[in-house]
């Protein structure tokens, strides 16, 4: 059975980038690519998937306001990759480390953004048997 990923991402170099790494993963299904944090919310609820790959940076609603309302809707088992800068994933886990109970979030800094990247955990969640 195919992970269920859905990518709230805004760069379209790194969606590109990250476009290439997932499809090469037998074991990955891409459910839906959005680019606006408007969308984001209402796509996790319809597409139902296992991981988010989310960017902190987004237009309209950014991805902080997005880990918000997913949280409000209680242990749904949604599991966050968050991506943003060395400040903004400091912000995050200084002000909403005990806030997410509800969610799984793991956070990666942009410069290191590479989906192989063991430190990170990234192989442990797209590599799995």
């Amino acid at each position: 059975m195919k992970t269920r990923v859905l990518v709230l991402k805004h760069d379209t170099k790194g969606r590109d980038e990250l476009k290439n790494d997932l499809s090469i993963k037998p074991d990955i299904e891409v459910c839906k690519w959005l680019n606006d944090g408007a969308l984001g919310v209402s796509a996790i609820k319809r597409y139902n998937p296992e991981i988010i790959i989310l960017d902190l940076l987004l237009p309209n609603v950014d991805g902080i306001a997005i880990l918000e309302e997913i949280n409000s809707l209680g242990n749904k088992g949604y599991k966050f990759i968050v991506t943003g800068n060395e400040s903004q994933i400091k912000f995050l886990e200084t002000t909403y480390a005990k806030k997410l109970e509800n969610i799984l979030v793991m956070l990666i800094e942009e410069e290191s953004e590479k989906m192989t990247v063991d430190e990170n955990g990234y192989s442990s969640v797209f590599d799995r048997a």
